[in-house]
């Protein structure tokens, strides 16, 4: 048997306040963790890009449209971050994943608009 797929949404108001506000909260979290348990030399960028991808996982379980801009800022953290690390590398896949946030933003947005 197939299971019926989610269709392609967008966040509501209320919701999107909810998830902003669990990521501030989120990045406080981790960033007093990685502070007090850890010997983290980078816990701002480290609390922030955690925190985003949360949100974002959040988002992209219920196939919200607006997962892709969690994503995005999240990259957008990671990627400066894992290269002032020395994780080349790891810079590299983080930029690819950011081609393809913004190729799932292309998708998500054609199947919101078919919808409507």
């Amino acid at each position: 048997a197939s299971a019926a797929v989610r269709p392609v949404s967008r966040t509501s108001t209320q919701e999107f306040l909810w998830v902003a506000a669990g990521g501030v909260v989120g990045a406080t979290v981790i960033h007093w963790l990685l502070v007090t348990q850890s010997p983290s030399t980078t816990p701002i960028p480290d609390s922030v890009a955690t925190a985003l991808s949360l949100c974002g996982q959040w988002l992209l379980s219920r196939r919200l449209f607006e997962t892709w801009w969690f994503w995005i800022a999240a990259n957008l953290v990671s990627i400066p971050l894992y290269l002032y690390k020395g994780l080349t590398a790891t810079a590299i896949l983080y930029s690819i994943f950011l081609v393809l946030c913004f190729l799932g933003v292309r998708d998500w947005k054609r199947e919101l608009e078919s919808a409507e």
